[in-house]
């Protein structure tokens, strides 16, 4: 009797998922890791003035609209930059922290 029952609960411990918080390896196996910070990060840049912008995102070259937006995707730590003849002025780098938001630019 106890054998049987040992047996039976072994075969539900082995075939039960364990808690996430209680897997002994952290978040190695885990189903749902968290983000990785070496991945794009999304937001929007608005032109907020009466003038159209020549901006570059890396080395992709933009021109932004009088009251236009547009959606950037890009790695953190990459800068955005003013590209008005052939002199580059840093606006600011992508942060994590931008994610999901709107930079307005004017």
């Amino acid at each position: 009797m106890l054998r049987n029952t040992l047996l039976t609960l072994a075969a539900l411990v082995a075939l039960g998922p364990p808690a996430a918080n209680a897997w002994p390896l952290g978040h190695v196996l885990h189903l749902h890791p968290a983000k990785n910070l070496s991945q794009n990060v999304s937001f929007r840049l608005y032109n907020g003035s009466q003038t159209v912008r020549q901006l570059a995102i890396g080395d992709q070259q933009i021109v932004l609209q009088p009251n236009s937006i547009f959606r950037v995707s890009a790695l953190p730590g990459t800068a955005v930059t003013v590209a008005a003849n052939d002199t580059r002025s840093v606006l600011f780098s992508v942060q994590p922290s931008l994610r999901d938001n709107t930079v307005v630019i004017h």
